[in-house]
């Protein structure tokens, strides 16, 4: 396998599987480059030691593009909790080349901590950019939504699922929030329809079809029964703990 900048995006949350190609590619690389880049990324984030990327960075650095550099070990920072350092190598990134890849790079962790504001701008960004770009759309929907305007949050599901009918986190997230506006119906709907597809039951999923039964339907049992298999998916789920208590405060 040849690794390429432009192939990056599409397996870096597959990297793991492919570590023995890397590992190979590495040793043969000459000068370092991307495989070497790689390669320490995953012997730190693995060992969750640091020493392998920063000696991966050295090597490879002269040969790559300074960016794209940025954004994976920014990235793999981040995700080791080298928080703070992890984001400024990631708005270097940004401030590089501007591109939709370290935009998203950056916007996915920033909305992971709660910096949604932020999070919402870079995924404007990337829309005004790509109008069509599905992780825009889902991240512009899903920030919207964080920052409790449902409504246009709503909207934008809409449009993605306008152009990707059969992407599940979209409708997913439609039916979410057409359950938080009270649609409940409409919400109700959209789930069955994914699960009549195969989808199989997601912590999102059981937790919007809570909210109908209890909010909608006034039905305890079920309403229950999907909160309680929520959290044994997700047992830190906040949504779907604050709903039980609510439902068990009422006393039906």
């Amino acid at each position: 396998m040849m690794f390429s900048m432009e192939s990056i995006m599409d397996w870096w949350n597959n990297l793991r599987g492919d570590y023995e190609e890397i590992d190979a590619q590495a040793r043969d690389e000459h000068p370092p480059g991307i495989a070497t880049l790689l390669k320490g990324i995953l012997d730190s984030t693995s060992a969750m030691d640091r020493s392998f990327l920063d000696k991966a960075v050295f090597l490879a650095s002269p040969n790559l593009p300074e960016a794209f550099v940025s954004r994976l070990s920014g990235a793999a920072l981040f995700d080791m909790d080298f928080i703070d350092e992890g984001i400024q190598i990631m708005q270097r990134a940004v401030a590089l080349d501007h591109t939709i890849d370290s935009k998203d790079y950056l916007a996915v962790r920033l909305q992971r901590i709660d910096r949604c504001e932020e999070s919402h701008a870079l995924y404007r960004e990337m829309l005004n950019q790509e109008p069509d770009n599905l992780h825009a759309l889902i991240g512009v929907a899903q920030t919207y939504n964080e920052l409790d305007d449902l409504e246009s949050s709503l909207t934008v599901f809409q449009k993605g699922v306008s152009l990707y009918p059969e992407n599940v986190p979209l409708r997913r997230g439609m039916a979410s929030v057409l359950a938080m506006l009270g649609e409940y119906t409409q919400a109700m709907n959209e789930i069955e329809q994914l699960r009549s597809q195969g989808v199989v039951d997601h912590g999102n999923m059981l937790n919007t079809l809570a909210l109908c039964y209890w909010y909608g339907m006034g039905n305890k049992r079920l309403a229950l029964d999907c909160v309680d298999k929520t959290l044994a998916l997700e047992p830190d789920c906040s949504s779907s703990l604050r709903l039980r208590q609510i439902i068990l405060d009422a006393g039906q």
